[in-house]
């Protein structure tokens, strides 16, 4: 018997939602029972099942889905089997139902290189969340992860169509499967190129996410049972605020073992200054429409933070969020800063004034700190992150200071000077920061400056921090130099201080 006459018999007497599901859906549904690993094609002979198969099959796969566990083609299943997801089998461990591991690389230490990049995004944003995409595996377990850009590498991140020379796995245009996966220690990580990706918008596919599902499956980990694990085979769209399930942590650790902590240099851990205490009346509440700058800082999950005195707020596209105690948010860290910067690379924000940094993971200080400045000048002027070396960047007067977190820095050679690299910048900057289209930006006074990829001053700058950045309506003639201005002010809501709101789960160094 065909399977689709046994498919047809088999169903024909069930009806769901007042309708009996199609042929066309039935053939749909085995295709993908078969495709995925719920049904097991026999090794010689046609595929012929029992009903009893079919309806194993049809639990199994409600099951992992955490859907009514019915046997049966019903709405929800079908509905299901039409989300987007990885084109990977599903083998999960029915044992103990926990992450599954397929295999293991035999170093910690893995290169990586993009051949292509995806069309719907700019090239510096796709790059960044690939990079970004490594950058959850190594955060949680002892991997690094170097790009290279020519010759050989251990995973090589591509896109292609429906067809490609270097694959024999056919995408099948936009939707349903959005990429694929090779397991160690064939390193190839593919993505469907007829998708849309994007970034940081709920529209199209989260590259970011798909990529660190595929990375996961190049490391070594199959397809999770848990619906909310980033391996849980089927794309559940993006979130802005985005962090591995417990059982994606658990599956890397037990093929890599647990992060190791950086140790620094002995005496900068061992000393345990005081904390400055934070005054109990806090300074008159800044005007953000006329006020100077302390400091400003992409922060975690997007938000853009900018600080004046005690007091700190946000701003976005949609405008400036409301005024907060600076210590309300970060307990512990004192008002009137000298700079704030925060590092995608380590997840940690540090915050310097005078001969002190802080340093927080979210809104939780991390144990030891604050700690004295022993290698470089105090009361800086400005610090950034820049996204193209991974490396801080400290300013003070006509100098500047690149420092690299995980590694020893030999500061024997700074202070140099800010010209020789960031053509255009005035000395004494009262605040920096990076931004997600690869350019820099400095504040001074009541003006900015923006940098293009080359580290040049764009032309039209500088501009007017207070119509351009806080959303204000002039009161007065605007001096700055013509010309409207796409600087983008940040991406993320406006700011929650709860506790719940408040993610203090990520791992500390």
């Amino acid at each position: 018997m065909k399977w689709q006459q046994l498919w047809l018999s088999f169903l024909l007497p069930m009806t769901v939602s007042g309708r009996v599901p199609g042929l066309v859906e039935k053939e749909m549904a085995m295709e993908y029972l078969l495709q995925y690993g719920y049904l097991q094609k026999p090794l010689e002979g046609p595929n012929n099942f029992k009903p009893e198969d079919i309806t194993e099959a049809l639990r199994a796969f409600q099951e992992a889905s955490e859907l009514p566990v019915s046997g049966q083609l019903d709405d929800a299943t079908r509905a299901r089997m039409r989300q987007p997801r990885c084109g990977l089998e599903d083998p999960f461990n029915q044992k103990t139902l926990k992450y599954l591991l397929l295999g293991r690389w035999r170093k910690k230490h893995l290169t990586f290189r993009i051949m292509n990049l995806p069309s719907t995004l700019p090239p510096h944003t796709a790059q960044a969340a690939l990079h970004q995409a490594f950058q959850y595996w190594s955060n949680v377990a002892p991997l690094t992860f170097q790009e290279v850009k020519a010759g050989r590498a251990d995973i090589r991140l591509s896109f292609h169509g429906r067809q490609s020379l270097y694959c024999s796995n056919a995408f099948d245009g936009p939707g349903r499967v959005l990429a694929h996966a090779d397991i160690p220690e064939l390193g190839s990580v593919h993505f469907d190129e007829d998708e849309f990706w994007t970034e940081g918008t709920y529209r199209g596919v989260n590259l970011r996410i798909i990529a660190a599902h595929e990375v996961g499956h190049a490391l070594g980990l199959g397809h999770s049972r848990y619906t909310q694990a980033l391996m849980a085979p089927v794309y559940h769209g993006y979130q802005p605020h985005f962090k591995l399930h417990p059982d994606d942590v658990a599956g890397i650790q037990a093929l890599y073992g647990k992060k190791i902590p950086v140790i620094r240099d002995e005496e900068e851990e061992t000393e345990q200054p005081t904390v400055p205490p934070v005054p109990t009346e806090p300074s008159p509440m800044p005007d953000p429409c006329s006020s100077e700058l302390d400091a400003m800082m992409l922060g975690p999950s997007g938000k853009t933070y900018a600080f004046k005195g005690d007091y700190v707020w946000t701003v976005s596209d949609s405008g400036r969020g409301p005024l907060f105690r600076v210590s309300a948010l970060w307990k512990g860290l004192p008002g009137n800063l000298d700079a704030a910067v925060y590092s995608p690379r380590t997840q940690w924000i540090y915050f310097f004034k005078g001969d002190r940094v802080w340093r927080y993971v979210n809104f939780r200080m991390s144990p030891g700190f604050p700690k004295k400045l022993n290698k470089v000048e105090p009361n800086l002027d400005a610090a950034l992150y820049w996204p193209f070396n991974k490396k801080v960047f400290l300013f003070k007067g006509s100098g500047y200071w690149q420092w690299d977190e995980l590694a020893h820095t030999d500061f024997s050679s700074y202070p140099k000077p800010i010209k020789g690299l960031f053509t255009g910048v005035p000395n004494q900057p009262s605040a920096a920061t990076s931004w997600q289209d690869g350019r820099l930006y400095f504040f001074k006074g009541k003006v900015y400056w923006r940098l293009n990829q080359q580290l040049r001053v764009e032309k039209g700058y500088p501009r007017n921090i207070a119509d351009h950045w806080m959303h204000c309506h002039p009161q007065t003639v605007d001096t700055t130099p013509s010309g409207g201005d796409t600087t983008p002010s940040g991406t993320g809501t406006i700011l929650d201080t709860t506790h719940s709101a408040i993610d203090t789960t990520l791992n500390e160094h």
